[in-house]
């Protein structure tokens, strides 16, 4: 089960969307959901990792 929540982007100001849950999630979904990204940017681009 992945519970995820979208961020708003308005210029500068990010601000949280609704949360949503994902309860058939398979391997692929949940590898993607610990990874934090940005359109085509991911946080691994700039040199930063995270470990769930």
């Amino acid at each position: 089960m992945i519970i995820y929540t979208a961020v708003e982007l308005d210029g500068p100001r990010a601000t949280n969307s609704v949360s949503r849950t994902l309860a058939d999630a398979g391997p692929d979904l949940i590898e993607l959901a610990h990874q934090v990204t940005c359109g085509d940017r991911t946080l691994a681009d700039d040199g930063v990792s995270s470990q769930p």
